[in-house]
Formats: structure tokens, C-alpha cells, sequence
């Protein structure tokens, strides 16, 4: 499977930064060998700084012997942002696609992220994001739904696709430009490392120019990382610094950044109010028979029976919320066929009583009725 095309370019370069994850790594490969469908691509591997480098190799030769299609990238470990720019520098094509190692594509996504690009403006500052989805083989801890409800991805939010808000720019699966991305200089690597704040102000830098980021929810890639309370919530921890930094640069973006939350005392006391009737409800479930281990209080996912519970329950919820969704985008087309079908009549009687109204005004223009009508006058007036 080559790289080139007539014009002796890949129609993308898919930039993967990874670290010392291979068996995710493998998986991530292979979708986008599988899943390209008539696009001509390369694939960018990153590694930064894996400890099992030899790994990571062995899965690139494994999912590309030729090495005609895949390219493997090394730098010392200097986090996420700086792989995504080596990544990018060490690439062809004027469309750069970055996956997250953890992430495999569905079939058609890489065509609907081109799509987009295609079908804008050729000068357009632009940047396309797909959906990231819990892979269905990955078991989904409360803790994990919470975090595709905001936490770490906040998909729900956008409320309009062709406008996204800075803040809700995610590059687990995300295009953009070559010159565009030159011309912004790439993520700020000057952020701390591996703190998860170089999207937001790699887009906020974007918008800021005028730039667009645009979401398409079909566009989808299957996550496959389940999260642990413990490191997440470190993860977390980093985030909150790396806020800091990026008002340092942006001082605008302070109640955008969640800076204001330092005040709040109320979300102090929320969490020990919630923590202790969580504690309250786990004493309820044993004693009602269904005993809790004792380590699941303080365990990474605190999954109680009832959370247990929960997805299945979701799941049949989200089954009737679909169903309701056609039948009420069945009622809308129906409404709106109606309303096409209204105005096509309304257009009709217009169309008609403009020409009577033209027939009449002729009618007027001729001698006899022009007499006439000055004879009715002249009778009028003379009785």
C-alpha cells in the first residue's frame, strides 16, 4: 500500500504519538489500515520516549513489514503536544489527522474529516473533530461515563457542529491543515508536559485568528481506555496546573479556564456532602444483603451494586430515546413536507392573482373602458 498519489502526496498524514502502550498501539494500526477505505495515507508514529521502545517497534514492522505506509518517529519523553509536532513536522500531506494511540477509527471516518476540508473554502483557517466512544469491548465504570459527560470529553455540549467553542476542541481523533497548523506554530510545548491544556489553547489560538472548528459525531474512533479514580483524578490535578499557565498566556480566558472555581467554597463542601452519602447509600446496599467487599469504598471506580446496575439501565433508556428521536424526526419531515406543500399553494394564488391583476390593469389601459369610466364620473358629478 503506497503513499503517493499522482501529485506524489497522501490524500492525509494520521500523526499517532504513543508511549510504552503497544498492545493499544497495534489496535490503532490496524484500524486505519482497515478502515481507509480509497484513501491514499501515511501513518506517523511517535514515540516518546516508550522505555519498551523495542515494542513499539516490533508493532509498527508487524502492521507495516514495507514500511511503505508507516512511519516510525523517535524523541526523548517530552509529552503528548511535542509528539503531535514532531509527528506533524515529519509528514507529507496537506491534511494532518491526529489519533490518540487509544483510539481506533470506524470505517468511513477518515472520509468524512476529508469531506469536510474538501468542501470548505481553500483559505479557510479550519479544524475538524470526529467522536471518541468507549469501545464496547471496554467495560464502563461510572467514573468513565462521567468522564465522556464533561470530565474529559464533552461532546453533549456542542450545540452547533459548524461553530464548536475552543473549549470542546479534542485531537483523540481531530484535522487540520498543514499550512494551518504551520502557520499557528503548532502546540505550545512550553506548557507544562502531559497536563492535558495544549488542545484548548492550540484552539483557542485558532479561533482567535478567525478559525473555525467544526464536529462531526459520525466521524467516530472506539476508546479503549478505562480510567482509574486514583490516576484520573491526578490527571485532573494536572489539568488545574496547566489551567494556570494557559491564563498566563490568555489572561481573557480565566472564567473559561474554570480559574473563578478557586472561590468556590460551595463545591468544597459538595464534595465531603457527597462523598459521605455516598458512603451512607454503600451501608444501605449491605444492609439490605447485597454485601460490598471492604476495599470497594476507597477502590478505583467505587462501583456499588447499583452502579453495577446503571449501564444496562441506560442502555434500555437510550433504546426508548432513540426510538422517540425517529418518531419525532418522522413527525418533523412530515411537517415540513406539509409546509412545502403549503407554500407551493400559497405560491400558486400569488402567482394567480398577480396575473389577474396584470389582466385587469390592461383591461383598463383600452378607449372604450377609459370612456366608460369618465362617463360614470362625469354622471356622478353633473346628478
Amino acid at each position: 500500500m503506497g503513499v503517493t498519489t499522482m501529485t506524489g502526496l497522501p490524500d492525509i498524514s494520521i500523526v499517532i504519538p504513543t508511549f510504552n502502550r503497544p498492545d493499544r498501539l497495534a489496535r490503532a494500526l490496524h484500524g486505519v489500515l482497515h478502515a481507509h477505505g480509497a484513501l491514499v495515507i501515511e501513518v506517523i508514529v511517535v514515540d516518546d520516549g516508550s522505555p519498551d521502545a523495542a515494542g513499539v517497534e516490533a508493532v509498527v514492522r508487524g502492521a507495516d513489514p514495507t514500511g511503505r505506509t508507516i512511519r516510525l518517529v523517535r524523541q526523548a519523553n517530552r509529552g503528548p503536544a511535542a509528539a503531535r509536532n514532531a509527528g506533524a513536522a515529519a509528514s507529507t500531506a496537506d491534511l494532518i489527522v491526529f489519533l490518540d494511540d487509544d483510539c481506533v477509527v470506524t470505517p468511513g471516518c477518515l472520509d468524512i474529516l476529508l469531506g469536510v476540508h474538501r468542501n470548505s473554502p481553500p483559505n479557510e483557517v479550519l479544524a475538524v473533530m470526529g467522536q471518541a466512544v468507549w469501545d464496547p469491548a471496554t467495560r464502563v465504570s461510572p467514573l468513565m461515563e462521567v468522564a465522556m459527560r464533561g470530565a474529559q470529553f464533552d461532546y453533549d455540549s456542542i450545540t452547533d457542529p459548524e461553530q464548536v467553542p475552543f473549549s470542546r476542541f479534542y485531537t483523540a481523533c481531530a484535522s487540520i491543515g498543514r499550512r494551518t497548523f504551520d502557520d499557528l506554530g503548532g502546540f505550545d510545548t512550553t506548557l507544562p508536559a502531559f497536563a492535558a491544556g495544549e488542545d484548548t489553547e492550540f484552539a483557542f489560538r485558532l479561533t482567535k485568528r478567525g478559525g473555525r472548528i467544526v464536529y462531526r459525531a459520525d466521524a467516530v474512533v472506539l476508546h479503549d481506555h478505562p480510567l482509574e479514580l486514583r490516576s484520573f483524578l491526578e490527571r485532573q490535578r494536572r489539568a488545574g496546573r496547566a489551567a494556570v499557565e494557559v491564563v498566563a498566556r490568555h489572561p481573557e480566558l480565566f472564567e473559561a479556564m474554570g480559574l473563578d472555581a478557586i472561590a468556590d467554597v460551595g463545591l468544597r463542601e459538595q464534595f465531603y456532602v457527597s462523598l459521605l452519602r455516598y458512603a451512607y447509600v454503600i451501608g444501605i446496599e449491605e444492609g439490605l444483603g447485597a454485601p460490598t467487599r471492604p476495599d470497594d469504598l476507597p477502590g478505583e471506580d467505587l462501583r456499588s451494586v447499583v452502579e453495577a446496575w446503571l449501564p444496562a439501565w441506560a442502555i434500555t433508556q437510550a433504546s426508548t430515546l432513540r426510538s422517540w428521536q425517529s418518531r419525532a424526526e418522522a413527525l418533523g419531515r412530515a411537517v415540513a413536507d406539509r409546509d412545502r406543500r403549503l407554500a407551493d399553494v400559497v405560491q400558486a394564488k400569488d402567482a394567480r392573482i398577480g396575473a389577474l391583476e396584470g389582466e385587469l390593469a390592461r383591461l383598463h389601459r383600452f378607449l372604450p373602458v377609459r370612456v366608460a369610466r369618465a362617463i360614470r364620473r362625469w354622471g356622478l358629478s353633473g346628478g
